[in-house]
């Protein structure tokens, strides 16, 4: 079957398109080709101005998953020898201070992410998804009927593609279906 995948993204050996939108891009790639420090690169398009703003985070592990929302950046890190992850950075002056990191319980992987208007959705290998505030609070876990494909958010809103049903047929062929979430502040 096919696996998740954030919407925009492409990965690719040298350097990785996490996000493309409207609202901007986020890559990543190796910062040095000899050393195991990595960069994402936040390329951010304001409401209010043409040009675009970059910013740049360095860290020691590649992020496997990003998207970008109206006050920052959402990444999702997947490890073998520790837990997954989902953090925020947030973009200009809005929260300079206002970054987060939560950690997923073992053996769970975030597959893809989608950014609303003041919350994320991670969606998981074991068929969860996790909504959290701009705060980095878990407000809903909800048991998704099949394996993650995609996802996509705008404002209040997230539709979750997702396998329902096993690859089947002399060209696997595989059946997705699609949920609409209207999502509020303190969702439970």
């Amino acid at each position: 079957m096919m696996p998740g995948a954030t919407a925009g993204s492409s990965p690719d050996e040298s350097s990785t398109f996490l996000h493309w939108s409207s609202r901007g891009l986020i890559t990543s790639r190796r910062l040095y080709e000899d050393e195991d420090q990595y960069v994402a690169e936040i390329e951010h398009y304001a409401e209010d101005s043409v040009t675009a703003r970059t910013e740049r985070i360095t860290t020691t592990e590649p992020y496997a998953v990003a998207c970008l929302g109206p006050h920052g950046a959402f990444f999702g890190r997947n490890d073998v020898d520790r837990n997954s992850s989902l953090s925020y950075h947030p973009i200009g002056s809005w929260d300079a201070n206002g970054a987060w990191s939560a950690e997923l319980p073992a053996g769970e992987a975030v597959e893809c992410v989608a950014a609303g208007e003041d919350w994320v959705a991670a969606l998981t290998s074991r068929a969860f998804l996790r909504l959290y505030s701009i705060g980095g609070v878990c407000d809903a876990v909800v048991s998704l009927p099949g394996q993650t494909v995609s996802a996509v958010a705008k404002d209040r809103w997230l539709a979750v593609a997702f396998h329902c049903s096993a690859a089947f047929g002399q060209y696997e062929s595989q059946e997705v279906a699609v949920a609409v979430y209207g999502v509020q502040a303190g969702w439970r």
